[in-house]
């Protein structure tokens, strides 16, 4: 017959066995056979497989209805004939009805084989029908499966809820002991898990983008499962693949999920034992694989909807609540506060431009997790020793930088040790860098291009805010200064007003009643003594006229108007060398033979005055340096000395010096800027920059 038939005897003796063997080889069979007599033996061989069992019905310890007990037991649908050499009618058919398939007489062996190819051509059939029903109870169960994971699939609202019921009846029908689904995004260049089995365990994919194989991922994103029922037997194992075997699994699957934009995830299986993954398995897992792949796109597609309605939400909000304050404070807690809504941050911060090259700390935000949250707002950057804080300034443009280990322009400032993923956007209002907000997160690689993209829609609202709120400052700084100046401008002329009366009263007054009482006397006196009266009233007079001219030079030298601002500089240093016996030293460029518009010649002049004073009051110096040069559009000056020194914020802040508030105050009202360097013990240094305007001449000037 050609296949060889395997027996297992249960007979006492063994010529009977052999009569057995005999007649089924001549009747063509190939037999391989055992014999047993006992019940152990009988145990003990059934756990080989056989295809009949012949077995004669009453053996000295044994039976043949015990041994069709124990064949029943163990479950296998082998043929049972019983042969025996006496055996009545009664007991054949008990025998048939505790389940043997036929009997036979010891005398009559010639019904062997046809009994024999009867049983196993039926125990055949019966294999092929329970095979048949077996495999329509598994589709009956795959069909109900899928259709309970189809349910599940509509019934969920996310990409992760859709993943997790899938991973929970997948394994009802695949073996797996390691399961996992992971979206791909941006190109096979982010891995993100979205449900695993079991959980917290390490989902190996990452691999795949660490070490990739681009012929690998290409077949991937056609389409093509890759199967390995045993990693053993690889001769060239991929990374995954080790990691897989390291870990104990030695088959997997990796199923790719297509949807209409491509490849947007994949189904990772693993079992521990090889070969689990077969035809059928593998039908399953890309009918799975279709249904998953487009219920994931479509409840990404939802999820995307919602997060761009919830995004355009929170930026109108936004917009909103930053519209409605002008306090810089409160605006930069507020961006804080929407930025966390768009983006989950650890920490974060808002930079503010305090220069061309340099920003610093405003408003931050989850520092006090890390450090002392009032250290890290000490905090400055230059451009020149910061690459980063150089591009965002000089470029305009956003960095994102997934992992700030691996990045060469990345400086760990103290404070910032915990940042590991960092965004940065620029502030940008009318073409200028106002400064930058950044989010920091500790974990390595969070941030994608789809968090750069959030943060970036929120700066240019928060850039206009925070203009608005700066050119408020200034406004209501203006506004102040605008005040203090009337205030200044009153008490200066009260001031020049009580001075002028003291000086008309006290010296003018006087002489004048001096020089009447002379002239009433000359009336009365003889000729030479009125001559002397006359010569002592002249003489008044000359003093008389001698105070006004300086009363008048007090107001405004005169020289000023009609010379211009350099005579008026070197008359007023002789004045003032004469009067403090301070040595003035003085350095002009470009301002000796120019006239400046009046009113940036009175500013000047005025500014370097009010310094000359502060100088003698406060200094205790015997020596001043007095700066002046002009340029095309700026008339710049410094008074500068190596004297007392003073704290210029608590001088300003107290408004103990009229002087420098006055300096400050002609500066500012011609569009123009002062710095004040000092410090106790080191000097002064004060430097105003005016801009200069045009001259504008009068008709008679002009004719």
């Amino acid at each position: 017959m050609g296949k060889q038939l395997r027996v297992l005897i249960l007979e006492d003796r063994a010529a009977d066995a052999e009569l057995m063997v005999y007649a089924l080889k001549q009747a063509g069979f190939e037999v391989a056979w055992q014999r047993v007599d006992s019940e152990a033996d009988f145990r003990e061989q059934l756990k080989n497989r056989y295809d009949i069992i012949l077995a004669d019905y009453a053996l000295p310890q044994f039976d043949a209805l015990r041994a069709l007990a124990l064949l029943q037991e163990s479950e296998q649908d082998i043929p049972f004939i019983v042969i025996s050499g006496t055996i009545g009618e009664e007991t054949a058919v008990a025998t048939m009805r505790a389940g043997a398939h036929d009997y036979l007489m010891k005398d009559n062996l010639a019904r062997l084989a046809p009994a024999v190819r009867r049983e196993i051509a039926e125990a055949a059939e019966r294999h092929q029908r329970r095979e048949a029903e077996a495999a329509l109870q598994r589709y009956a169960a795959r069909l109900n499966i899928l259709h309970e994971l189809d349910r599940a699939i509509l019934a969920a609202q996310s990409p992760q809820s859709v993943a997790q019921a899938t991973l929970h009846l997948i394994r009802k029908l695949i073996p797996c002991h390691h399961a996992v689904i992971a979206l791909v995004e941006n190109n096979f260049t982010h891995i993100k898990t979205i449900a695993q089995y079991p959980q917290n365990k390490s989902h190996f994919l990452q691999s795949l983008i660490t070490q990739p194989s681009p012929a690998f991922i290409n077949n991937l994103q056609w389409g093509h499962l890759h199967i390995i029922n045993d990693l053993t037997t690889q001769e060239t194992p991929s990374p995954l693949d080790q990691q897989l075997l390291s870990a104990g699994y030695h088959a997997y699957a990796l199923v790719p999920l297509i949807a209409q934009d491509g490849l947007i995830g994949l189904l990772h299986l693993a079992a521990k034992q090889p070969n689990c993954y077969k035809q059928e398995e593998l039908e399953i897992l890309q009918e799975v694989a279709n249904s998953v792949a487009i219920a994931l796109q479509q409840t990404r597609l939802y999820e995307a909807e919602k997060a761009a309605r919830k995004t355009a939400e929170t930026l109108h909000a936004a917009n909103l609540a930053l519209s409605q304050t002008l306090e810089l404070g409160t605006l930069l807690e507020i961006l804080l506060d929407y930025l966390a809504q768009l983006i989950p941050y650890d920490s974060a911060n808002v930079m503010l431009r305090e220069n061309l090259h340099q920003v610093a700390v405003h408003a931050l935000r989850g520092y006090e997790r890390w450090t002392n949250p009032e250290n890290t707002r000490q905090l400055h950057f230059d451009a020149h020793t910061s690459p980063i804080i150089k591009r965002i300034l000089e470029k305009q443009e956003s960095i994102l930088i997934p992992d700030t280990r691996q990045h060469p322009d990345w400086q760990r400032v103290p404070g910032a040790e915990h940042v590991m993923s960092w965004l940065g956007v620029p502030l940008v209002a009318g073409g200028e860098v106002l400064g930058l907000y950044s989010v920091d997160k500790v974990e390595p690689g969070f941030f994608t291009p789809k968090h750069l993209q959030l943060a970036n829609a929120l700066a240019p609202h928060a850039a206009v805010a925070i203009q608005n709120a700066r050119l408020f400052s200034q406004v209501r700084a203006g506004q102040a200064r605008l005040q203090t100046l009337s205030r200044r401008l009153v008490e200066i002329q009260e001031a020049e007003r009580r001075s002028i009366a003291r000086e008309l009263h006290d010296e003018v007054g006087q002489i004048l009643t001096g020089l009447n009482l002379l002239l009433e006397m000359s009336t009365r006196l003889p000729t030479e003594a009125a001559r002397l009266n006359l010569q002592e009233a002249q003489s008044l007079v000359h003093d008389l006229m001698s105070r006004v001219r300086e009363m008048s030079l007090d107001l405004r030298p005169t020289m000023l108007d009609d010379l211009g601002l350099f005579p008026a500089l070197l008359w007023h240093f002789e004045r003032y060398q004469s009067q403090t016996q301070i040595e003035v030293h003085f350095f002009q460029r470009g301002v000796a033979e120019r006239r400046f518009a009046p009113e940036v010649e009175t500013a000047a002049y005025r500014i370097i005055q009010e310094a000359l004073t502060n100088v003698a009051r406060y200094a205790h110096v015997t020596e001043v340096t007095v700066r002046l040069w002009a340029q095309t559009d700026t008339l710049t000056i410094q008074v500068e000395d190596e004297g007392a020194g003073f704290v210029p914020e608590q001088v300003l802040a107290t408004n103990t010096s009229s002087g420098l508030t006055s300096i400050q105050e002609r500066a500012t009202l011609l569009g123009g800027q002062v710095e004040i360097i000092s410090a106790p013990g080191q000097g002064t240094r004060i430097t105003a920059e005016l801009p200069l305007i045009p001259i504008i001449h009068s008709k008679e000037e002009t004719s």
